[in-house]
């Protein structure tokens, strides 16, 4: 009896352990860690371009600006980056967003596209992080010295993607933006969440029917060992 017991209870095992597994499945969450990092400061360099997806074009770039008191902003006229995610459609507004919020094709939590255009979004005023620019709009409003995170979008050919990015905002050198680490999904308008770096497992086609399958197994036994 223990014997089956343990045939069947591997069954199952087996069961479930291959519909947890996506066969074929493609991986859309495209994750780049800190060693593709790119930083930007009063003290140089202090124009680096950003491409996410390191296809040879350039999404945004990120560069200081020494008028009004000195900004370094991130700018994407002429490049492939398609817009930031905000609570206000400022031309120069964009959020620290907190770990698991949505990026996609729909926000949620008031959040809004901020559209590319041809402006710049500020990142830091001088060392001090955020700040406004020129009283126009907000900058990156919430930021704080350390780690803050982005929504951005970007085009891919024709396809829009979406994606999060880590900034580490320092006052080294008179004030430092790091583009330190980001991911998006390469699956056109699929989304992303803050944080994200890898597929969430998705049950292969045949999930319930291998579950089933082995609970059916399991019941088979109980009921042949009550009948012996």
């Amino acid at each position: 009896m223990q014997t089956k017991l343990k045939q069947h209870l591997a069954i199952a095992t087996r069961a479930v352990s291959a519909a947890a597994v996506p066969m074929g499945a493609h991986a859309a969450i495209v994750y780049k860690d800190s060693s593709n990092a790119i930083s930007v400061s009063y003290a140089g360099p202090t124009s680096p371009e950003w491409d996410i997806d390191g296809a040879g074009g350039n999404d945004f770039r990120v560069f200081t600006n020494p008028q009004g008191g000195g900004y370094i902003n991130l700018y994407s006229g002429g490049r492939n980056g398609a817009g930031v995610v905000a609570t206000i459609d400022t031309w120069n507004q964009l959020n620290n967003l907190d770990s698991g919020v949505p990026v996609g094709p729909t926000l949620t939590g008031g959040y809004v596209w901020n559209p590319s255009g041809n402006f710049n979004r500020t990142l830091m005023y001088g060392s001090i992080a955020g700040g406004t620019n020129y009283g126009l709009g907000f900058g990156l409003r919430g930021a704080v010295l350390g780690s803050n995170f982005i929504g951005f979008r970007f085009l891919s050919g024709t396809d829009t993607l979406y994606g999060w990015a880590e900034l580490i905002l320092s006052t080294t050198g008179g004030g430092t933006v790091t583009v330190n680490r980001w991911a998006y999904n390469d699956t056109p308008n699929g989304g992303i969440e803050v944080g994200q770096t890898q597929d969430n497992p998705v049950p292969a086609p045949g999930t319930l029917a291998l579950l089933a399958a082995g609970a059916f197994g399991l019941r088979r036994w109980r009921a042949q060992r009550a009948a012996a």
